[in-house]
């Protein structure tokens, strides 16, 4: 059947359980006042254990931002220049309409293309009774950096998250031309996708 013709086309794409993908992903908070270093918050945590046992991401780092245009979008450039760097940039945070809420004109000044299928897909997890609808959330590729900005409320970056996590590991493959990044668990990924984390 066709499932049994993919199931060796498609064996060099998956990961063994025990194995670790070799994407890198970064956490940048965006945060107000004087804070210098990346807080131990319960957004970063709820979402490194869900990109752990959804896709295996395990190499991940953080770092802080203050809000506003220019320091947020500082931060990003230095994240994005290549070599060691992440493939993938979560920005938390700034992405509402305060005076200081920055994030997506700082990374619409970083970004050589939008990815408007992953916005909208983050977008569709919205509840547009709440406050939520006044979210601004920006996709997109600077080189070969894929960032996602999400909210710093928890429930809300990881609801965004369950929204797009499939197609994260082929955008970084499309992004570098490595069909290997495009890894996905043997069989974490799908299976547990509408269980809590």
């Amino acid at each position: 059947c066709y499932r049994q013709l993919l199931t060796p086309i498609m064996a060099h794409l998956l990961l063994k359980d025990d194995e670790v993908s070799d994407i890198r992903f970064h956490f940048l908070h965006v945060v107000s006042g004087e804070q210098q270093e990346a807080p131990e918050n319960e957004t970063q945590a709820a979402l490194e254990k869900y990109l752990k046992r959804h896709l295996h991401w395990e190499k991940s780092s953080n770092s802080t931002a203050q809000k506003g245009k220019e320091s947020v979008q500082e931060a990003l450039v230095a994240l994005t220049g290549g070599g060691d760097g992440p493939h993938v940039v979560f920005t938390l945070g700034g992405i509402m309409l305060g005076p200081n809420d920055f994030t997506p004109e700082a990374t619409l000044a970083v970004i050589d293309r939008r990815v408007g299928g992953l916005e909208a897909a983050m977008l569709k997890r919205i509840d547009n009774t709440s406050f939520a609808a006044l979210f601004r959330p920006v996709v997109g590729a600077a080189g070969t950096t894929l960032i996602v900005n999400l909210p710093a409320s928890a429930d809300e970056a990881a609801s965004w998250l369950k929204g797009v996590y499939r197609a994260l590991p082929m955008a970084v493959a499309q992004l570098h031309n490595d069909q290997t990044l495009a890894k996905h668990p043997r069989h974490r990924g799908y299976k547990h996708d509408t269980q809590h984390y």
